[in-house]
């Protein structure tokens, strides 16, 4: 268990806690994804969902670019319009950027 929940049942935790300990777990896989997947390689941060992600991608990847959603143009039906060079990137990082 993360933090001072060790050897608590789950039953033993209020909802906001479990939220809480099923973010840190989301953020641990996240940063584990970049430092697994970005070193090294040419990394394209689409969306820029938590700035976080990027500061892991810059500090291990070749190059790191940062497309903001804010910056993105919609087509007619609102679907989001990103200009990029072609065969510019290695990885595409799209995480925590679009609500669902």
């Amino acid at each position: 268990m993360i933090g001072s929940t060790k050897g608590l049942p789950a039953g033993d935790l209020d909802r906001s806690d479990r939220l809480d300990h099923v973010g840190q777990l989301v953020g641990a896989l996240q940063g584990e994804i970049v430092l697994r997947y970005a070193t090294g390689r040419r990394v394209l941060d689409l969306g820029h969902g938590r700035p976080e992600i990027a500061r892991w991608a810059a500090r291990v990847s070749e190059s790191l670019e940062v497309s903001p959603s804010a910056s993105w143009r919609a087509d007619a039906e609102g679907a989001p319009l990103v200009e990029l060079p072609e065969a510019a990137f290695d990885l595409v990082l799209c995480l925590r950027t679009l609500p669902h």
